[in-house]
């Protein structure tokens, strides 16, 4: 059950657009340690806790019966056995021991980990990105704000080695939600409105995620945005800044899985501010 539910933190259901809902907990990897660091202190084993944190920081491709929807698509089955699926974890691994380290650091996590091979060991550092260039269509609208009516807080960004242009951005995502109008898409998004009946189509990006890993880029959940300033703050262990420092960042939306226009950014131009 804890394979599931890093699975539903981390890659929250493909949802609908054109509904109207409300998340009150934002879905990233410090909710998940902090869900962990509870189990323990309701009494649950701190070494079997500590086993499956460390399970899902070692491993790159994850074989589980856990799934994400009963629906689970028939890409992520393993082959071996087809009652288990098969899923890349290596887009959320960097994040996980970025934020466990944090939390080690801190002594927030509750519980020790045997094995810290795969941690940073550099202290964590808060670090703010301008990105600019958010054009005037989107400037003013709720896909860039953590309050909107769509879903609170489902902002996060993605780091990749070499940018992918298109098939991953909010255009495209627009086509496959909203009938290829991006307004539409915009107006579903502040409204809870949009086009009934139109024809849904999974996410590219989150398909590819969960297929290939890494190869499509690095998610990071824990993250404040200043839309005002076009801001992006977040805290990061120093070795991890500085093994990502020349990859480019993109902001994205995990509600619809798709990636927000802005300026071109990379990870080494945000600012140490503390």
């Amino acid at each position: 059950w804890l394979h599931r539910l890093f699975l539903m933190t981390v890659v929250p259901a493909d949802r609908d657009v054109n509904s109207m809902l409300r998340e009150e907990k934002a879905s990233n990897i410090n909710m998940f340690l902090l869900t962990l660091s509870h189990c323990v202190n309701l009494g649950m084993s701190a070494h079997f806790i500590a086993s499956v944190l460390e399970d899902l920081l070692k491993k790159k491709t994850l074989v589980t019966k856990a799934t994400l929807s009963n629906e689970s698509p028939a890409l992520y089955l393993d082959s071996k056995d087809v009652s288990k699926k098969r899923f890349a974890l290596s887009a959320f691994r960097s994040e996980l021991a970025n934020q466990t380290a944090i939390f080690l650091q801190n002594n927030i996590l509750g519980f020790r980990l045997l094995d810290t091979s795969v941690l940073p060991t550099q202290k964590a550092s808060l670090y703010e990105l301008k990105l600019g260039g958010i054009s005037p269509m989107f400037e003013q609208s709720w896909t860039y704000e953590y309050g909107s009516v769509s879903s609170a807080m489902s902002l996060g960004f993605m780091l990749q080695k070499t940018k992918v242009r298109g098939e991953y951005d909010i255009a495209t995502a627009a086509r496959n939600n909203n009938n290829g109008n991006h307004m539409f898409m915009m107006m579903a998004m502040m409204q809870g409105g949009g086009m009934p009946g139109s024809q849904k189509k999974p996410s590219k990006l989150r398909r590819d995620l969960l297929s290939s890993g890494d190869e499509i880029g690095h998610v990071f959940s824990c993250m404040n945005w200043d839309l005002a300033n076009q801001t992006a703050s977040f805290w990061m262990c120093e070795d991890v800044f500085e093994k990502f420092s020349d990859y480019h960042f993109r902001l994205i939306r995990t509600d619809g899985w798709f990636c927000l226009p802005h300026g071109d950014a990379k990870l080494g131009d945000a600012k140490h501010i503390g």
